[in-house]
């Protein structure tokens, strides 16, 4: 029981994580960079988040506005931009968002650890499954899927406990 309510506090505490990030999210931000480029003089590069899942991003140099319109969604910590008119082939564009000191950064998604799942495949490949009781003693009392719980929750915690190194793509106040 213990297991199931922490699973259900950090389902919930995601979930309200990521209602508050799409509402903060929400309206026109001013690009202060983007790849660590500034705007020249003269330049602003807006992205106005709308209702409806409608992203807008313009570009002003020298009195002149070119906009282009995008589909967006705020989901599990990350942003996704569709364009909604294209040329060629469309590419979606999805970001890790990050909130700093009133500041939104849009970071690339953390890749995925491939090299840890394959040594952990080659390592049970070769070794026989234990039974359900087995794995029961192994674990003491405890069973098989309040362990693979426990062991779920250490793991998010490690992650975030690991200190965010990328550099963010666009860095945002709002405008």
């Amino acid at each position: 029981m213990k297991t199931f309510t922490t699973l259900l506090a950090l389902v919930l505490t995601a979930t309200f994580t990521l209602t508050a990030a799409a509402q903060d999210v929400a309206g026109s931000w001013q690009a202060e960079s983007v790849s660590s480029i500034e705007p020249p003089e003269g330049a602003a590069l807006t992205l106005s988040f709308g209702d409806e899942g409608k992203a807008t991003i313009t570009y002003t140099l020298a009195g002149e506005s070119q906009a282009w319109q995008y589909d967006y969604a705020v989901t599990d910590g990350q942003l996704t931009l569709d364009p909604t008119k294209f040329f060629g082939e469309p590419q979606t564009v999805t970001y890790d968002i990050k909130f700093d000191e009133g500041k939104l950064l849009l970071l690339t998604p953390k890749p995925k650890p491939a090299k840890e799942e394959a040594e952990e495949t080659e390592e049970t490949e070769g070794a026989a499954k234990p039974d359900t009781e087995d794995a029961v003693e192994e674990l003491g009392e405890e069973e098989p899927d309040e362990a693979s719980a426990e062991e779920a929750t250490e793991e998010v915690e490690k992650e975030a406990e690991e200190e965010d190194t990328r550099v963010p793509v666009w860095v945002l106040i709002k405008a």
